[in-house]
């Protein structure tokens, strides 16, 4: 084996590669993510260590006036024990791995990928990203389909470092904006703040959080002092989605 097609392969020219190939790229969270993930050998033999799919996003740190964007992984699958590739050889792994319920929405500027990672001895790993379209879940859905329902369009939202405030284990919350654009609520509200706390098939956990208009002076002073909001948590579960509508709209209503 030449020495240099060696050396060459160690700095990545002339190493295997890997391409994932998914058989669908819209999912709901706790969905199967199914495809088939092709190895290709380079000029030389080359020990693969471990192949890995893993699972990342990014959310917003907020440190004083400084914004940085942190790339999270969500989660790691280990695919193959070790194994050979030959040289200008091909080899195909199918696999079918479950993506998280607390993957966020991507919607605005959330974006979520899932990378193909060879671990190879010696060498630069190569890898392989594939964007994703993760949709809402049921019972997301339902709260975005309500709250459309009341008037409310979405303005912005991102995934953010998970405030102490929120009594969440999570790393990161998922935050929608939304303003009132008809209905009920159009005078009423400057904003509806909508964090998801947490997901799963049987129940979603989110805060409310209901900036009110200023009317009055009293109402102009509270909203210098920030007292113009209210900060209600509630959960829409399996048995009580049909309701969803009607307790989001008496939540609000109470606070305003």
């Amino acid at each position: 084996m030449s020495f240099f097609k060696k050396a060459l392969a160690s700095i990545g020219i002339g190493s295997s590669t890997v391409d994932t190939r998914l058989s669908e790229d819209n999912l709901n969270p706790g969905e199967l993510i199914k495809g088939v993930v092709q190895i290709n050998g380079g000029n030389v033999e080359q020990e693969v260590n471990e192949l890995y799919l893993k699972i990342y996003t990014q959310f917003l740190k907020k440190d004083g006036d400084n914004k940085t964007y942190v790339t999270y992984p969500l989660v790691k699958y280990r695919l193959t024990e070790s194994f050979t590739i030959k040289p200008n050889s091909t080899r195909e792994i199918p696999f079918s791995v479950q993506l998280p319920f607390f993957t966020p929405i991507t919607v605005g500027k959330i974006k979520v990928w899932v990378q193909t990672e060879l671990d190879i001895s010696n060498a630069i790993d190569p890898n392989d990203r594939d964007y994703i379209n993760v949709i809402p879940s049921l019972l997301c859905d339902e709260v975005f389909q309500s709250l459309s329902d009341l008037g409310f369009r979405l303005r912005d939202a991102e995934c953010i470092t998970s405030p102490r405030r929120f009594s969440t284990s999570s790393t990161y919350v998922q935050e929608f904006e939304f303003i009132p654009v008809r209905g009920p609520f159009a005078n009423k509200l400057d904003e509806l703040e909508v964090v998801i706390l947490s997901v799963n098939e049987n129940e979603v956990d989110i805060l409310l959080e209901i900036d009110r208009k200023a009317r009055n002076f009293g109402g102009f002073l509270s909203e210098m002092l920030e007292l113009d909001e209210s900060h209600v948590r509630l959960s829409i579960t399996k048995d009580n989605a049909q309701d969803t509508k009607d307790i989001i709209y008496n939540i609000i209503q109470k606070h305003c």
